[in-house]
């Protein structure tokens, strides 16, 4: 079997991305399979659930339950039901484990050996299905992927398409990029799951805009965007533009504290204030929450929980937490939830500036610059270290309308941000590039 044929199987199970990865002697089923130095891994082989753990010496670690099935030549799927990652923060590194129990036709032999030559090949899907074929050093799929003599993209993974070899999804990235922003000015949009482009005239169309045109949907999932690349827009006065500006990260709910055992609601009335512009009957819960550092209306204070100054993992039952002046947590974002979100999401981005104007007939439009930032090879550890140097800070928008009436209506704004000045923190990797230079759109 070609490694082409393999690549269109795995297709027809459901894959919509391949890796592979040439396995060295100590990747075996004893061993375990070295897959990575950090939580990115979690964003390359995505989990349906994550739990945290610490052993008796106190090491945390957190394993990440896979759905896994081995695939024959055939195209017979073969079910894992133990199959995990495990993440030790403290080392750090990731192994794969279990892809053996449970499944009495695995290739346990090859699983086992120590030969070199040996090529691991994954197809995973969009509902976060993992398939996996093991070739063994004679095989031709093994052959054909060493043959390739590609670097890993992150240093593990090779990424491999139908076409394997053509270009990489970074370069598919850079062409859309400067396309795009060679169209000029560009209506706002938004393409809805069915694909169906619908005008979309809020604040918020700039990033709904480039997704629709680079054919992401609107969905609000927190998953990669683009060939495994999350693409983030973020609006500046001119292009280009040296001036640092806001950009949210993400919007997680928490889930802790006064704020999930009494609701947001209750929260705002506690914690809240009454609406500064004078709109009557309005109670607000807002401001810049940087750790360690109380504010000045809420009084309440953010920290970190389970981590030292530099983001190191000390406990993986760790929480980001806003403590009021009883010591009293009023809310919270577990370890685990902010991994799950974090990873799942931002391994790669790409950070592309855009301007708006707003016609006479209300319709705004957008033009996108192709001089974009590239962050890869985040890690949730880098990013409570932005948490702890004040990079990141929380910066909620909670309110409640008709408070004092019968029918209050609560709006809930949990969002997390950083400035583009700031962005490189949260990388191992970052760069400025010209998408234009890189790409071949000539339209």
């Amino acid at each position: 079997m070609s490694l082409k044929t393999l690549l269109e199987l795995l297709r027809q199970q459901g894959a919509t991305r391949y890796l592979a990865k040439i396995l060295a002697p100590n990747d075996n089923s004893k061993n375990q399979f070295y897959v990575g130095g950090s939580s990115e891994v979690f964003s390359i082989l995505p989990p349906i659930s994550i739990i945290p753990d610490q052993n008796q010496k106190g090491i945390p670690s957190f394993k990440a339950s896979l759905d896994f099935s081995w695939v024959t030549s055939t195209g017979e799927r073969l079910t894992a039901p133990d199959a995990r990652l495990i993440y030790y923060p403290q080392y750090p590194e990731v192994r794969l484990s279990s892809l053996i129990q449970g499944c009495p036709l695995a290739p346990s032999e090859l699983l086992k050996s120590r030969d070199p030559g040996r090529v691991l090949v994954l197809g995973v899907s969009s509902d976060k299905k993992i398939f996996g074929y093991l070739a063994s050093a004679g095989d031709p799929v093994a052959k054909e992927v060493l043959s390739l003599e590609r670097a890993p993209d992150d240093g593990v993974f090779i990424t491999l398409s139908h076409d394997v070899k053509k270009e990489k999804p970074h370069e598919l990235l850079f062409d859309e990029l400067c396309r795009v922003s060679r169209k000029g000015w560009i209506s706002g949009m938004r393409l809805a799951r069915n694909k169906q482009l619908l005008p979309c005239r809020s604040t918020n169309c700039g990033g709904y805009t480039l997704e629709a045109e680079l054919g992401i949907s609107s969905n609000g999932y927190s998953e990669p965007d683009f060939l495994g690349w999350e693409v983030k827009s973020f609006s500046v006065p001119t292009i280009p533009s040296e001036r640092s500006v806001v950009v949210t990260l993400m919007t997680p709910e928490p889930t802790g504290g006064y704020y999930t055992s009494h609701g947001p609601e209750a929260f705002i009335r506690k914690y809240g204030y009454p609406d500064r512009r004078g709109r009557l009957d309005r109670l607000n819960f807002g401001g810049i929450y940087r750790v360690g550092a109380k504010h000045e209306t809420t009084r309440l204070t953010m920290n970190l929980d389970g981590s030292d100054k530099c983001g190191t993992i000390l406990r993986s039952d760790g929480h980001i937490a806003l403590t009021d002046e009883d010591d009293q947590i009023a809310a919270s974002w577990s370890f685990k939830t902010m991994l799950e979100h974090w990873n799942r999401k931002h391994s790669k981005a790409a950070f592309v500036p855009n301007m708006m104007r707003l016609l006479d007939s209300g319709i705004r439009e957008y033009q996108y610059g192709n001089h974009i930032r590239i962050g890869e090879g985040t890690d949730f550890q880098l990013l409570l270290r932005s948490f702890a140097t004040g990079a990141v800070y929380y910066d909620p928008g909670l309110k409640i309308e008709a408070a004092s009436s019968d029918n209050p209506r609560t709006k809930r704004r949990s969002q997390f941000r950083t400035t583009t000045s700031k962005l490189q923190t949260l990388y191992h990797s970052w760069r400025e590039v010209d998408a234009c230079a890189h790409g071949r759109s000539d339209s």
